[in-house]
């Protein structure tokens, strides 16, 4: 028999439940989900996954790829760096094998949005993802987009969820790489396509995809904020714009200039409402801008110069993001497929962060991801698979 104290909290009101559940650690949260048949039906609940969202613990996915091994680990932050012992505090969540669901072991990590990543492989020469949730285990195929995703074509991506009908969407970008002479004419001439597919709908679509510009050169994804995404382009003479797309009404617009006009830069969102460009063209530093108001051009500040040597010599030929900067002013960044590092202005070094014991041939990704119960189920067209 239960006893009084049990007795009451399973027969609180589910409200009150669902508020003291969701102020517990993502792990204890897992497990109270064992507690009784009441509670599970509690955590499926939308309403229990959309209140969870609005009290969300920043943390981290990191991809690590070595020794055909494939797998991802899931973290919470503890807002500090231990400077003297170079550690990154954090708490685990939980990881898993990205093979357990995919059809390869080529698949990455590609972008991520209210707990749910998207995983991205390509499969004889033709993309395929995955949506996933790790913390409830489900899983969606999607199937394939029309394109040949190979170099030297341009692709970029990019997830999020519509501000209006809180729809989620998986943006892709194509055109063909456009040759630099003639560049004005070859620009306007420009065929982009871009489709998107909304999660319970079980197709892609076309959208019109606004002014031709050219995207990145390599595969990239758009920032999401403020439910827009947002890439970094350029125009016909060669000036480096942010491009934004509502995902409510699917409209491309022109957001911004980017701060800088080397080319050499990446864009991120810090803190769920801050644009961050990070720009690492140059040989001697790092330029981190951040756009203090959002949408005007003018409030872009420059944060923090971060000198190259002697820590991060060579840098420039790999993209450089910025993840998190911490109460204290360190600021953790990830060197693309090489290592996380931070960036301690006190001490003007820049030290490698290690999350998993590794050898030197190891390639890493990392993503700023919130742990969440949305279940895939809600998309009731989708074939949910746990894994």
């Amino acid at each position: 028999m239960k006893n009084n104290n049990e007795a009451f909290i399973l027969n609180l009101p589910p409200e009150i439940i669902i508020d003291i559940l969701t102020r517990l650690p993502i792990q204890s949260m897992i497990s109270c989900k064992c507690v009784c048949k009441k509670w599970l039906q509690l955590f499926s609940n939308p309403v229990f996954s959309k209140f969870h969202l609005s009290k969300p613990t920043p943390g981290l996915i990191v991809q690590l790829t070595q020794n055909k091994e494939n797998f991802c680990k899931i973290v919470e932050f503890e807002d500090i760096l231990d400077l003297q012992n170079h550690n990154l505090h954090y708490k685990p969540v939980l990881k898993f094998d990205p093979s357990s669901f995919a059809s390869s072991d080529f698949t990455s990590i590609l972008c991520s949005v209210n707990g749910l990543i998207c995983f991205h492989e390509y499969i004889n020469k033709l993309d395929a993802f995955y949506i996933c949730n790790p913390i409830t285990r489900e899983y969606i195929t999607l199937p394939q987009p029309t394109g040949n995703t190979m170099y030297p074509n341009i692709v970029t991506y990019g997830l999020g969820v519509s501000s209006v009908t809180s729809q989620y969407k998986l943006v892709r970008i194509f055109h063909e790489p456009i040759n630099s002479i003639e560049r004005e004419s070859n620009l306007r001439n420009l065929k982009v396509e871009c489709t998107v597919y909304t999660l319970g709908t079980g197709s892609w679509r076309s959208i019109e995809p606004g002014e031709p510009y050219e995207y990145d050169t390599r595969p990239s994804v758009g920032a999401f904020l403020n439910g827009n995404l947002h890439w970094l382009v350029e125009d016909s003479e060669e000036v480096m714009l942010i491009l934004c797309l509502d995902l409510e009404t699917e409209l491309f617009k022109p957001f911004s200039r980017a701060p800088f006009l080397r080319v050499g830069g990446s864009l991120t969102v810090l803190e769920d409402c801050y644009l961050c460009f990070c720009d690492y063209g140059s040989d001697e530093e790092i330029v981190i801008w951040i756009m203090k108001e959002y949408g005007v051009e003018d409030s872009w500040t420059k944060e923090v110069v971060i000198d190259k040597y002697p820590d991060l010599g060579g840098i420039s030929y790999e993209a450089v993001y910025v993840l998190k900067i911490f109460k204290d002013g360190e600021i953790l960044m990830l060197w693309e497929n090489t290592c996380l590092f931070y960036y301690c202005d006190k001490t003007k070094s820049a030290p490698k962060v290690d999350l998993f014991e590794r050898d030197q041939y190891g390639y890493i990704d990392a993503l700023l991801h919130t742990s969440s119960f949305v279940s895939l189920g809600r998309f009731a067209v989708e074939n949910v698979t746990s894994f």
